[in-house]
This record gives structure tokens, C-alpha cells and sequence, in this order.
């Protein structure tokens, strides 16, 4: 090409539009401007680009001008405006569009004086039509991009249009377009990112079309035209579809719910090995190739699964690529959902002795109940009821001491039960005293449980020098007396109660090193799992627990002014759960021997007294009363006492009689026909909650008992299942009296 001086060219039009047809480099642009005056010396040539994306196509075209340049000064400076729109589009993504319209002008202009192209017409060629590229898995880095370079040769006349069709997924972008005079130019092809992609092989075509005089390129193409891009993108390792599975297994699988199907693939051609990571789950075949899609059956063992209890389970299937690629693992996810008794409560019962339960679980909708089982002895006729799709109420006869399976009787058999009713021979306690291991001066009584089950005595002590020396005691009967306390201490313990099956001591604890709620085998007293449960709360804290029926237990807690929140503890597969309601310090707890209520307040003026409802897991404000000590409550929740004193039904109505003033601490009978109270004097008194009242209190049954000792200061009260025998814990020694 002769060399001619060089010129400035007018710039007619410029327009942009689509965001794939956008020009790359504005450096680019003004070396086509300063180009295209060396291809004629007598006749000036302008260019005109345009982009328009049809149906995802780009297009530029070029021509001569209709106008001629006087000398070598330029007859319109192109616009603020025009440089303005070339250089937002050179901030767009390109594609190989980009170079190979702008190389393609190197023909444009045609047959001027020396600088115009060759005589055979123009020509469009590119340095490759085959581009390769790989990574080593789906996590690897991007591999490098690859340049491609593309020339138009020859000359000729008219307008030229050149079309790019880039299609697949292979290329994410073509950048850094770089013109290399006089007719070649090159551009970066960038592949995708491999994690975008997956496994396997991909594949993307870049078609360009160049041609004379027609916009659409259906008559005129040059030479050479078109020309496809074959590019081809390797992301090694193995692939699985579906990507995870799932099983459900309800009250009656047919065979297709225990087996599911995986095709495995992959790539580049290698060999591959399968296994499970659950027992409970097969595949088969156990190993494959990827030349071919392997169809894979995991399997559920139908025999493991009939075993497992309600709940989800997970676990995942492996598959080991044997040259190239990462472990594939494919999530695996089991539901199971039958019809399943969880609870009976209460779950103690005294022998030879009919009672009411409550049954919990869940699925109870998905069978036709018939019957209530106790072991083999069918409820008491008429007593079964269905409440809920987890509840239902049954009597059970008058048994024999014993564990006793509680089944559900249905349309499909037995329904599968983790509950058992354990029925234990009234205790034979006489009046005693128990003496603490160490001196009590320094300590206080936060908690006082029976356990039925096992003849078992428990008290919380704090200690009033260091949180960190806080304990419980037990004190197991037998055979005909008292033996001497287990002591174990739990950092900052403040409460401890029975799990609703009777299976764990709950220990809460509060601040420090240890916040939450640990579960210590009843039977062994080994310590097991620890959940955390400081919702809203941090530091040292006073919390209690009463357990409900449903396997959850409430917690309150609150800290000198500082309110807070009730919190839902589940037993089994342990979690917590904010309720939203608000107790402030000291805290105050109690629940039904049932579980069905358990009420939550504070010692704060006119605060909320909450009612949480195990039926429905509700938590409700019911009146504002400033609690003074624990609520008490009878088996069924009939009747509740609030402040030692105040006694209401079950709708937290207040009735017109109540205790002395001078009470202490209070149990009920476990049918709430009667109270039993321990009074300021010393004394145990009884107290007949169906009399009418006597100057607003109850009528005394009796004159009153004096104990075999004093339980001291801060005392604590229970009762045992058959309401035969009550005990005092104080902070001198406890007391154990046989109810007057």
C-alpha cells in the first residue's frame, strides 16, 4: 500500500444501540479514522459505522463519502456528542465483532491511487477456525484466554457489511481488540468461568459473515465468507443429574419410594467409583465410565428405614473420578414422616391405679384411631379422644408395676411408639429429715424434683460465694432408707428438671464459661449434649424450666432490671426457639403434671403471667400480676396457684377463696381438689380447694402437722405422682412428710 499524507476524515454518523454490538477501544476507532486516508491520494474517503443487533446478531458497514475533503483540513469535526456515545459502548462487553468489522475497511474505498487494495477482489480470512480450552475442575481459575487474529485482503468497491453471530456458552466475552495495520487486527476470547458452567464439554460457534452492497449478507459475500469459530471449552470431573435426591417415606411406601435414579457423566473419557456414606442407602452399579451416561439406582434399605424413628436424615453419595475432576458428592435427604407416639404424660402412673394421659406425637390424621394400647391392656373404654394431628387423650386401666409400650391402635395395626408408661408401686416414705453433705449457710435451694421412676430425690443449691461451686444432689431410697447424695457440680446451674419421657436430667445454666441447656442421663448422670439457649440475653442470669408434654421445655430468665425473653428448648434433636414473650428478674416457672400448661412470670409490677399451651405451642399473656414464687399447678392445670395465695381456674379466672397469707409454699392434690401448704408456724397444712370459703380462705382440713425438723429458709416444695408424701427443701436440711 503507498503511503499518502495523512487526513482527517468527517464523520457522518455514528450510532449505537444493543449490548452485544458495542465498539471496543475509541483507541481503535480513530486509528480506522486515521487509516482509511491512506488508501487514496486524489479522493477522499469518511466512514460511517453503525451497529444493530438483530435476533442477537451485530453488524457494521462502512462507505465512501459524498462529500470531498478540500486540502487536509477536516470539513466537520465530529461531535462532542458522537465521541460521547463511542466511548460509553467502549466500556461495553465485545465480542469478535469488534476487530473483524474494523479490519474488514482495510477493503473499503476501493481502486484510489496507491493505497487501495488488490486487483482480485477482497478477501476475509482468520488465523484459526479452532479454538480449545480446558480446566481442571468446576473450582478452577478461568483458564487463559486465547487470541485470534483476522484479515481482509484484495480491494473492491461498494459497501461492505460484516455479521457476527456468536452462539453457546463456551465464550464469555471477547475483549482487547487490537488493530495491527494495514489490514490485520486481533482480539481476546475470554472463556466462561468454570463454576458458571459445571461439568462436561462446551461448545460455542462465531459465525462471520463479510459481503458487498447488502445488509443482510444473502447475495454479495467475499471471499471466504463465512467463516466459523468452532470453540471448544473442557470442565474436567464427573456430573450427576439430578444433583441431589430426596426420599419420603410415610405410613404405607410402595417399592418406587425406596429407589431412585442418577445419571452420572462427565468428562474428559475416564473411569469413575460410587459409594454411599449413609448404611442405610446402596447404589448400584458402584463404578462407571464417562464415555457413556451411567443410569445409577440408590437404593434406601427398607429394613434400616422400617427402624428409624420420625425425623430427617441426610447423607450423600460419592463419586470418584479416577484421572480428572473433584469428588462429586450428592446430597442424599430422608424424611421420614409416619404416624409415631412420642410422648405419654405424664409418664409415671401409680400402680393398680387408673389415670388420664396425654398422648403426643405426630401423623395422627393419617390413620383411623381405634384403640390406645398399654402394652398389651386396651385403654379404659370410651376414654380415647382424638384432639389433633399430634394429640390424643386416653385413661389408662388400674396396672400392675411395670413399663408399659403406648401404642396407637388404627385402620393399619400399630402404630410405631417411643413412649412408655412406666407404672411404679406407691413409695413408702416415712417422716425424716435429710441432712446436706456441707454447710448450707452460703447456699440456697433453686430447685426441688422427684423422680418417680427411680425413687430419686433432687436438689438445685447455689452457691452464694461462687456460681461456680453450684450443684445438685441426689438421693436415691433404698432399700428402706435414704442413701447418701450424688453430688454434682455444673458451672452457674440455676434449674434442672425431668425430660418429658424421664430419660434426662435438664440442667440450665447461665453466663460465664457456660450458657445453655445440658442433658445428664437420669439413670448414670452423665453429662451429654449442651445446647446453647442465650436468646437475648448475655452474662449471668437466673433461669428456670418447666417441661411441657410435647418434648419441649420453657425456659425464663432475667437478670436484676433486665428482662428476658421465654424460651422453647426441644428435647429430642435439640434446638431453641424465641417465643417473644418477656419475663423480668427473678423469673418464676410451673407447669402441669401433664404438661399441658406451664406459666411464666416475674417479680416486676404489673407484668405479664404468660401461659404457654403445649397443644398448640402458643405462648399468651393471660393477666399482670407480679409473681412472688413459682406457680403451682394440679396434674391437668384445673387449678393454678399464683403468689402462694391466689387460686385460679384453668381460664385464669380468680376465685372467692384462697390461702392464708402466712403460706410459705404450696402443692396441689393432683386432681386440685386440695392444697397442701407449708406455713409460716412450721407446720404442713391441707386445705380443701372444693369448700366454700371462710372469710376468703379456703377451709383447713385438719388442724395442721408439725415436720420431724425445719427446712430452714427459701424453701422448695414437691409432691410424688400418688400425692402420698411431700418434700421441703430449705436451706438447713429437707424434709420428707407423708401428706396430713
Amino acid at each position: 500500500m503507498q503511503s499518502v499524507p495523512r487526513r482527517q476524515a468527517h464523520i457522518r454518523s455514528v450510532a449505537l444501540s444493543a449490548p452485544s454490538a458495542r465498539l471496543t477501544s475509541i483507541c481503535a476507532f480513530w486509528w480506522l479514522v486515521d487509516t482509511l486516508f491512506k488508501f487514496g491520494e486524489h479522493q477522499a474517503l469518511a466512514p460511517r459505522i453503525a451497529a444493530a443487533v438483530p435476533g442477537g446478531s451485530s453488524m457494521y458497514r462502512c462507505s465512501k463519502a459524498p462529500r470531498a475533503i478540500q486540502g487536509r483540513k477536516l470539513m466537520h469535526r465530529p461531535s462532542r456528542n458522537a465521541i460521547a456515545r463511542l466511548r460509553r459502548g467502549a466500556q461495553a462487553v465485545v465480542t469478535i465483532l469488534g476487530f473483524l468489522s474494523i479490519i474488514a475497511t482495510g477493503g473499503c474505498g476501493g481502486g484510489g491511487g496507491g493505497g487501495g487494495g488488490s486487483g482480485g477482489g477482497p478477501t476475509l480470512s482468520l488465523s484459526t477456525n479452532t479454538l480449545t480450552f480446558s480446566a481442571a475442575n468446576q473450582n478452577a481459575a478461568t483458564p487463559a484466554s486465547q487470541t485470534i487474529t483476522a484479515t481482509v485482503s484484495g480491494g473492491g468497491s461498494g459497501t461492505l457489511y460484516i455479521i457476527i453471530t456468536p452462539i453457546g456458552p463456551a465464550v464469555s466475552s471477547i475483549t482487547n481488540v487490537v488493530i495491527i495495520p494495514p489490514s490485520s487486527g486481533q482480539a481476546t476470547v475470554n472463556p466462561a468461568f468454570p463454576a458458571s458452567l459445571g461439568i462436561g464439554t462446551f461448545t460455542s460457534t462465531i459465525t462471520v459473515k463479510a459481503c458487498l452492497n447488502d445488509s443482510t449478507c444473502a447475495t454479495g459475500q467475499l471471499a471466504g465468507s463465512p467463516q466459523i469459530v468452532n470453540v471448544t471449552y473442557t470442565i474436567s470431573g464427573v456430573a450427576a443429574s439430578p444433583s441431589s435426591v430426596t426420599y419420603s417415606i410415610g405410613n404405607t411406601p410402595i417399592p418406587a419410594d425406596f429407589t431412585r435414579q442418577i445419571d452420572i457423566t462427565g468428562a474428559p473419557n475416564q473411569n469413575w467409583t460410587a459409594s454411599s456414606t449413609v448404611p442405610w442407602l446402596s447404589v448400584s452399579p458402584t463404578s462407571g465410565s464417562t464415555a457413556a451416561t451411567v443410569h445409577m439406582t440408590a437404593s434406601l434399605d427398607q429394613t434400616q428405614v422400617d427402624a428409624m424413628n420420625n425425623g430427617t436424615y441426610t447423607g450423600s453419595i460419592q463419586i470418584v473420578p479416577a484421572s480428572a475432576g473433584l469428588t462429586l458428592n450428592i446430597p442424599i435427604t430422608l424424611t421420614v414422616a409416619r404416624t409415631q407416639v412420642n410422648y405419654v404424660a405424664p409418664y409415671v402412673g401409680t400402680s393398680n391405679t387408673s389415670a388420664p394421659v396425654i398422648i403426643r406425637g405426630e401423623n395422627f390424621s393419617a390413620v383411623t384411631i381405634q384403640d390406645v394400647k398399654f402394652g398389651g391392656t386396651s385403654a379404659t373404654p370410651s376414654s380415647v379422644v382424638f384432639v389433633s394431628d399430634t394429640e390424643v387423650h386416653a385413661t389408662y386401666p388400674a396396672l400392675a408395676a411395670g413399663t408399659y409400650p403406648v401404642q396407637l391402635q388404627s385402620n393399619l395395626g400399630a402404630t410405631r411408639s417411643l413412649a412408655n408408661l412406666v407404672v411404679v408401686d406407691a413409695p413408702p416414705y416415712s417422716a425424716t429429715t435429710i441432712a446436706y453433705p456441707t454447710a448450707t449457710s452460703s447456699k440456697t435451694v433453686m430447685g426441688i424434683r422427684y423422680d418417680a421412676e427411680r425413687q430419686a430425690l433432687i436438689v438445685v443449691l447455689a452457691d452464694g460465694l461462687t456460681s461456680a461451686n453450684n450443684s445438685f444432689l441426689r438421693y436415691v431410697f433404698g432399700p428402706s432408707s435414704w442413701g447418701a447424695p450424688t453430688s454434682t457440680t455444673v458451672f452457674n446451674l440455676t434449674d434442672l428438671a425431668l425430660s418429658t419421657d424421664g430419660k434426662y436430667l435438664l440442667a440450665e445454666t447461665s453466663g460465664g464459661l457456660a450458657t445453655g441447656t445440658t442433658q445428664y442421663d437420669a439413670a448414670t448422670l452423665v453429662a451429654g449434649t449442651t445446647t446453647d439457649d442465650s436468646i437475648n440475653i448475655s452474662g449471668f442470669w437466673e433461669k428456670h424450666l418447666a417441661v411441657a408434654n410435647d418434648g419441649t421445655a420453657v425456659i425464663v430468665a432475667a437478670y436484676g432490671p433486665a428482662c428476658g425473653h421465654v424460651i422453647r428448648y426441644r428435647i429430642r434433636n435439640p434446638q431453641v426457639t424465641d417465643t417473644g414473650a418477656a419475663t423480668c428478674s427473678p423469673p418464676e416457672v410451673g407447669g402441669s403434671a401433664d404438661g399441658s400448661i406451664i406459666i411464666a412470670g416475674s417479680n416486676l409490677t404489673t407484668h405479664d403471667v404468660y401461659a404457654f399451651s403445649a397443644a398448640d405451642g402458643t405462648t399468651t399473656p393471660r393477666i399482670q400480676l407480679t409473681l412472688t414464687a413459682a406457680p403451682a399447678l394440679d396434674r391437668a392445670g384445673s387449678r393454678i396457684v399464683l403468689n402462694n395465695t391466689k387460686v385460679y381456674d384453668s381460664g385464669f379466672n380468680l376465685l372467692s377463696g384462697a390461702l392464708p397469707s402466712t403460706t410459705l409454699a404450696v402443692v396441689l392434690k393432683s386432681d386440685g381438689t386440695a392444697a397442701y401448704t407449708y406455713d409460716s408456724s412450721g407446720s404442713v397444712r391441707k386445705f380443701d380447694l372444693t369448700g366454700t370459703p371462710l372469710a376468703g380462705i379456703y377451709p383447713e382440713i385438719g388442724i395442721g402437722t408439725s415436720l420431724a425438723g425445719s427446712p430452714g429458709s427459701n424453701v422448695r416444695m414437691t409432691i410424688t405422682p400418688d400425692g402420698g408424701t411431700l418434700f421441703l427443701a430449705g436451706g438447713t436440711q429437707i424434709v420428707i412428710q407423708p401428706v396430713p
